[in-house]
């Protein structure tokens, strides 16, 4: 459990990202995919999960690979040979759609006998084809989009790698400039953000490029369809609109506490409103740095207190090598949990600095591997989890540290300390994100009318910041656009408002959980269920809750609500 102690890889194809035998595993599935072609409608389907879980570990491989090495051309040659067999994948998959939906009722229910737990995806797909074009020109789209769409992602990950930012007398990676964000001295940080705003500055243009790109191809694609920009992140999330707007609406109701907090804070920092970099300010200068080794333990024990699944799943992670966290320039900025489906493990990266905000870092990437771990038995097409569900059994995770740490806390100071964590990680989820997602619906209004300038974005950064932080800020984050990779990712647009879901959604577990006997059990089973169910009837099935209504999502954040008037409580003792 040494910080030290980088993750094992070896295991699963041994000698690095040119290993053999994760070439070996590429002409294998190159050959999978072939066969399949060719088969009958069964046995295609059958090959898919093959194919499915050996894309997925090779992926995973090549992705660990060159986030731990951001200059390690031979995980990127890697990643464009996985590219171009996913897009052969996707052509297999829109041609099985096809014959899906050409079966009569009574044979599509007897195909789902011979596949066991999978009737849920195969239905999912079947419905898909009624919107696809011919499957020549869906091979078409896919193939171009190899180097036209999901290439700029691995563009965009190379750049900001590579990025060496002027701090004092040393040249720091991108993620070790941003952890200074959170230092107690208000020079550093203000230093921090400055230097952050010029090295962007410095590249705007490039990332606009890259940006547009992908936007651009997005939407002429969609328009072949057609189909409007939200359809195909509804769709991957298996989400109703309407639930979407509800949430939206709670959060907009239920910011003036969040409101009332920063300006709280704000006076705390000496300061009459608070400017970006100050909000992973520590308000205690006390605060002490937390080793990787308490971080582990405190984790495991808290894990256990609710589910000893949980807990027994997090120390295994942590003694057996399954996890980069050390500090090192060379590394990719953030962090992930990534899957490999043949051997059943996970792998998380990140880099931990010592801060409470790394510690729920690392106990919310234990949550997407234990939500792994619950579906590890399914057959590939049962484990296709949409990204607002992956987001709650991690951010449930987080919730666990959170609320057990301030129970745990030995004085006042700790308590308040605590409490501002967990109260400024919701106001990262209702307020950051929503700013994400306001820009986002905004940049591709803009999109549609031609080439958006770098000027431009950063306007409609800063508009939605305002909007999203109630103009609560002295200071915004314009080239945030710039900066966050979210943005650029191909496979899952729109990759905000999961996170703001999956927390108020854990956030009502937990209350769900508080209530209720037998939690561990029932949570395992919702998480097992993920990947064969709509978000919708997933928690009616397990919580009893609509999603679609307002009243959920609210009712979500009472104990935010809570936490804030404890901290008041306390701070005026």
């Amino acid at each position: 459990m040494s910080l030290k102690q980088m993750w094992d890889l070896e295991v699963f194809f041994p000698g690095g990202a040119n290993s053999k035998e994760a070439h070996a595993c590429l002409e294998k599935i190159s050959s999978q995919i072939k066969q399949a072609t060719d088969a009958s409608l069964l046995k295609t389907l059958q090959l898919s999960q093959e194919i499915s879980f050996s894309l997925r570990e090779i992926e995973s491989f090549a992705c660990c690979h060159q986030a731990s090495d951001v200059k390690n051309t031979a995980a990127i040659s890697l990643q464009d040979k996985i590219a171009k067999l996913q897009s052969s994948y996707e052509t297999l998959l829109k041609k099985t759609d096809k014959q899906l939906a050409a079966l009569s009722n009574d044979d599509f229910n007897a195909l789902t006998i011979s596949l066991p737990d999978c009737a849920f995806y195969l239905k999912e797909r079947r419905n898909l084809a009624k919107e696809q074009l011919s499957p020549k020109e869906e091979k078409i789209i896919d193939m171009l989009s190899i180097s036209g769409y999901q290439a700029n992602t691995n563009l965009f990950a190379t750049l900001i790698g590579e990025m060496e930012i002027p701090f004092g007398s040393k040249k720091l990676s991108f993620s070790q400039v941003e952890n200074k964000l959170s230092d107690g001295d208000a020079s550093i940080r203000n230093k921090a953000f400055i230097s952050l705003q010029k090295a962007f500055r410095e590249k705007e243009n490039l990332f606009a490029q890259i940006l547009n790109n992908i936007a651009g191809f997005r939407l002429q694609r969609d328009a072949l369809y057609p189909k409007e920009i939200l359809h195909e992140p509804l769709q991957i999330n298996r989400l109703e609109e309407q639930t979407l707007n509800s949430m939206w609406e709670a959060v907009t109701k239920i910011k003036k506490p969040l409101i009332k907090y920063l300006e709280k804070r704000a006076s705390m920092l000496g300061k009459s409103k608070l400017s970006w970099q100050d909000l992973e300010a520590p308000l205690f200068s006390h605060q002490k740095k937390i080793s990787y080794e308490d971080a582990s333990a405190q984790i495991i024990e808290l894990f256990t207190k609710t589910s000893p699944q949980m807990g027994a799943y997090a120390k295994n992670v942590l003694h057996d090598r399954w996890i980069d966290a050390e500090d090192r320039s060379s590394k990719s900025p953030g962090g992930f949990c990534t899957y490999f489906p043949h051997k059943k493990q996970s792998r998380i990266f990140m880099t931990y600095c010592g801060t409470q905000t790394n510690v729920s870092t690392l106990a919310h990437e234990l949550g997407h591997g234990f939500h792994n771990e619950a579906m590890k038995d399914l057959p590939a097409f049962a484990q296709v989890v949409p990204m607002t569900l992956a987001e709650t059994a991690s951010t449930f995770a987080e919730l666990l540290i959170s609320e057990g740490s301030i129970e745990n806390a030995s004085s006042k100071e700790e308590k308040l300390t605590l409490l501002d964590d967990q109260i400024m990680r919701s106001v990262a989820f209702c307020m950051n994100l929503h700013a994400r997602y306001i820009f986002e619906l905004n940049f591709y209004e803009e999109r549609k009318k031609g080439f958006v300038s770098a000027e431009i974005l950063s306007t409609l950064m800063e508009e939605a910041q305002k909007k999203a932080y109630c103009n609560t800020l002295e200071e915004y984050h314009p080239l945030f656009w710039a900066a966050k990779m979210h943005f650029y990712l191909t496979d899952v647009p729109f990759y905000n408002f999961s996170y703001t879901f999956g927390f108020l959604f854990s956030s009502g577990m937990y209350q769900f959980g508080k209530e209720s006997t037998n939690f561990e059990e029932k949570y395992i089973a919702l998480l097992r269920d993920t990947g064969s169910a709509t978000v919708e009837n997933l928690a009616r099935k397990h919580l009893g809750v609509d999603l679609s209504q307002t009243k959920f999502w609210e009712d979500a954040f009472k104990p935010i609500e809570k936490q804030i008037d404890l901290f008041f409580s306390l701070i005026d003792k």
